[in-house]
């Protein structure tokens, strides 16, 4: 169910958190031990959403923002990124890492505003440390042309 209505539920103000708490692992991790290629699986329907083009405003009803500026979804899609890892024993790349291959790498410059700024931003507190030093490289010239501000971790 999750898969093939990720989108709807990541901008719905009820399901982002369904989509959150399974996406994230569960309590203690649980779906990363017994469904990891669910879950990744998963974390990749995200980020095929994440890679639709935006629509302008005129085209799209606020059901059909992109899911880096929509209220409910850009803020669940930042708080994966910061919580993103994948536990000892697994072997997957995490949630950040697949969201920056199939959406952002090489594309940050475009979503480094508005409210998708602070997902982009958001790899910068990653907790995935491979994830965060490779993003660094690509937005650190963006924080310095004054392209990209520095969202803190504690909004959310």
């Amino acid at each position: 169910m999750c898969m093939q209505n990720v989108g709807e539920l990541l901008r719905s103000q009820y399901g982002k958190d369904i989509i959150f708490e399974v996406a994230n692992g569960g309590a203690g991790d649980i779906m990363w031990q017994v469904a990891a290629d669910s879950l990744t699986a998963l974390h990749r329907a995200i980020a095929d959403v994440g890679a639709l083009p935006q629509l302008n405003n005129e085209e799209g009803s606020q059901n059909e923002e992109h899911i880096f500026v929509q209220y409910h979804s850009s803020r669940t899609v930042r708080k994966l990124i910061l919580e993103s890892h994948v536990p000892d024993g697994v072997n997957a790349p995490s949630f950040a890492a697949i969201l920056w291959d199939v959406v952002l790498k090489g594309k940050c410059k475009m979503w480094a505003q508005g409210h998708s700024e602070k997902v982009v931003s958001a790899f910068l507190d990653c907790s995935d440390l491979e994830m965060k030093n490779m993003a660094s490289s690509e937005l650190q010239p963006l924080i310095d042309a004054g392209l990209l501000k520095i969202a803190s971790a504690k909004h959310v």
